[in-house]
């Protein structure tokens, strides 16, 4: 190949370790059952960490090793994989590679194994996993294998794929959160299920729709692509255009400016930060901020000499302390110490933190100076410290960037309610910011909660919605904040589920969050909101209305992008009356069954299910029993049964449709006529026979 240039020249080194991978992946064809050698390798590449296992009591040395794990532990720490590979070129017989391999996904190093820990080990995932690498060298993947590797402890789509294309870069291809975001913002390819057959038509539809790349390259600019993608808001909190140029050129700015080269020579920082005086939450990405290094009381701050350090270009993690205790966003200091003062320049802003508990338990950390004495401002972190850390985060965040548009109006798989209606919920969710979907069980309630949220976003984002369910044992402590015992005895202030959620969408201001809470009326509901019943009101959101809470001397408030959402099953008789100073604080909304033309449509064409079954088996049988339900003085419309029932048919699984119907009759509804006519056996036998009337000999 002739190159042009020193900029091909560099581009082709990028990719010598393809070359280097095919003499690796023949070395293990031959040695892969030699597990013991296969791990003095590794550590003859100087792989330090990941060597170790875990049973019950304790950590162990490693002693089974397999081809895909082998290959995942030289990518843990971006920067030195090229090293590490040369330290085994002459034992497996390839060539140096010069320059750090391109479009090779990083490895997560809390989950670089592909099988798991000794303790949860089941015994045949060694076995399965060579089996797989055998059919990967004859490219000839098995969809049972495939599929069987999947449910390993720990494997997920985008490990499994990660290591196919270590393992045969030219055939198989790496889909993570960087290529997932790539080829669905760029091409519109997206993979229907995470198993083997979508992942083959995904890998068909890639060479179709690309064909001039090879894999390696399309994840190479996928990587490029994600890191360079920056969102810019270029409209302020009120809605009004910028017209300040400063603001647009700093906005544009950052677009490039999130690509970390660890080749360059950068200094790692870590940064406290008191939430009540600095937080993150408040800056917009591109927004510097000045440190003051100099105390309230006129002495210089912990490790002086760390401020003094710092340049022009090193990255720096935010962390905010007590209450929050998590990683929120990455620096860039843009400015060096002067006048006391240093500057930062928020690049990066993580929708989902990392805490310092769970730092705290990483073994190559322990001895970083944030988790040695984390009292004081700003730490140092060596570069393997640094990297550890961002690609943990890098990979809880990645999911968030893959996600596809939503619009009700397109959408083939809607609710059994009326345009007319759905939108009108939107709009009392908009203006109240809390509401209870209410109504008997089947009706929907959850799944129309996640569309609104979809639709109020205009995407499929889950990022942005958290889902509990309240239960007669739920607490404050669950919810809100609380004390939890630790394992040396003492105790910890943890916060809630809620409070987490809030801390998230602080975060994120130009974004809609939603927190869905199903069965809401089964717990106490003000023992778990507390002093938080006032917050949730619409006019009582924001900062300016933050008050102290019960375990803690932080001020707390709820945003306004935060929305409620409650289900409440109303046929329930053990759950107690919501107290009027919730319902004041909710819009209550009624959701009843529907087996009106959208259920019927649903059915022959997503079900293909015939009209006439569809009237005559179902409609007119359900029909009649809601009507005596609902005319029953002991029950009426709260106790209806809903349509949700009759959604379930498979027409692959339950090809006869008359046993499917006659198992949901007999198993899922007649329970619920028992307990609606425990007092009438008689009516309850009557009905119960109406609804398997034409469907008992079949």
């Amino acid at each position: 190949m002739k190159l042009e240039n020193k900029g091909d020249l560099l581009m082709d080194l990028g990719y010598q370790w393809v070359e280097a991978h095919k003499k690796i992946v023949d070395y293990l064809s031959k040695h892969k059952n030699d597990q013991k050698h296969l791990i003095e390798l590794l550590k003859k590449a100087d792989i330090k960490n990941g060597l170790e296992d875990e049973d019950e009591n304790a950590k162990i040395p490693l002693e089974v090793m397999e081809p895909f794990t082998f290959l995942r532990l030289f990518y843990k720490y971006r920067g030195n994989a090229h090293h590490h590979l040369n330290k085994i070129s002459e034992d497996i017989g390839f060539q140096k590679i010069e320059k750090e391999p391109k479009g090779v996904p990083t490895t997560n190093p809390m989950s670089a194994w592909v099988f798991p820990f000794v303790k949860d080990r089941e015994g045949y995932e060694i076995e399965l996993l060579n089996k797989l690498f055998e059919e990967v060298l004859k490219n000839d993947i098995k969809e049972d294998t495939f599929n069987k590797v999947l449910k390993i402890r720990g494997v997920a789509i985008g490990k499994l794929t990660e290591a196919l294309y270590l393992a045969n870069p030219e055939k198989y291809f790496p889909y993570d959160g960087p290529t997932k975001k790539y080829l669905n913002e760029n091409f519109g390819i997206a993979i229907s299920r995470n198993d083997c057959k979508s992942y083959m038509e995904l890998l068909e539809e890639i060479n179709e729709r690309i064909p001039d790349k090879k894999y390696y390259e399309i994840s190479y600019d996928a990587w490029h692509y994600t890191q360079k993608k920056t969102k810019k808001i270029l409209t302020d909190e009120k809605g009004k255009n910028l017209d300040d140029i400063k603001n647009v050129i700093d906005l544009k700015e950052t677009l490039n400016e999130y690509e970390i080269d660890y080749n360059k020579e950068n200094n790692y920082w870590w940064l406290n930060s008191n939430p009540s005086i600095w937080s993150v939450d408040e800056l917009n990405i591109g927004q510097e901020v000045n440190y003051e290094t100099i105390n309230e009381r006129g002495n210089k701050r912990r490790i002086y000499k760390h401020f003094e350090s710092a340049k022009v270009g090193d990255l720096v993690f935010a962390y905010e302390s007590s209450p929050t205790k998590k990683i929120k966003g990455l620096y860039k200091i843009s400015k060096e110490l002067e006048n006391n003062k240093l500057t930062f320049k928020l690049i990066k802003k993580y929708k989902n933190m990392l805490s310092y508990e769970e730092l705290k338990n990483i073994k190559e950390l322990e001895n970083s100076e944030p988790m040695k004495n984390n009292q004081g401002s700003l730490f140092k972190l060596t570069k393997e410290e640094f990297e550890i850390i961002n690609e943990i985060i890098e990979e809880r965040n990645s999911e968030q960037k893959s996600k596809l548009p939503y619009d009700f109006n397109t959408d083939t798989d809607t609710p059994f309610i009326s345009k007319t209606k759905f939108f009108n919920i939107i709009e009392m969710l908009k203006r109240k910011k809390n509401i209870i979907l209410q109504g008997p069980p089947g009706v929907g309630k959850t799944f129309i909660a996640k569309k609104i949220a979809y639709q109020m976003m205009g995407e499929k984002n889950n990022e942005n919605i958290e889902m509990i369910q309240f239960h007669q044992s739920y607490s404050y402590e669950d919810f809100i904040q609380g004390y939890r015992p630790t394992e040396d005895g003492g105790f910890n202030l943890n916060n809630g589920v809620f409070y987490e959620f809030c801390e998230k969408a602080k975060g994120f201001p130009e974004e809609k969050f939603f927190f869905i809470i199903d069965e809401i009326n089964r717990g106490n509901m003000s023992k778990i909101f507390g002093e938080l019943m006032m917050l949730i009101e619409a006019d009582k959101r924001g900062t300016e209305n933050k008050i102290k809470l019960t375990y803690s001397d932080n001020y707390f408030y709820i945003p306004e992008n935060l929305h409620i959402i409650g289900t409440m099953n109303t046929a329930d008789r053990s759950l107690a009356i919501v107290d009027y100073a919730l319902r004041r604080r909710f819009a209550f909304i009624d959701i009843e069954p529907n087996f009106g033309d959208k259920f019927i449509d649903f059915l022959i064409n997503e079900k293909g299910l015939e009209r006439k079954f569809i009237e005559d088996k179902i409609i007119q049988k359900i029909y009649h029993l809601n009507s005596e339900i609902e005319n029953d003085n002991n029950l009426g419309k709260d106790y209806k049964i809903g349509h949700s029932y009759f959604c379930t048919y498979n027409p692959t699984s339950n090809n006869h449709k008359e046993k499917w119907l006659k198992e949901v009759y007999e198993y899922e509804i007649s329970p619920l006529l028992e307990e609606m006519w425990f007092d009438d056996l008689e009516k309850c036998r009557e009905e119960k026979r109406k609804l398997l009337e034409g469907l008992d000999q079949q």
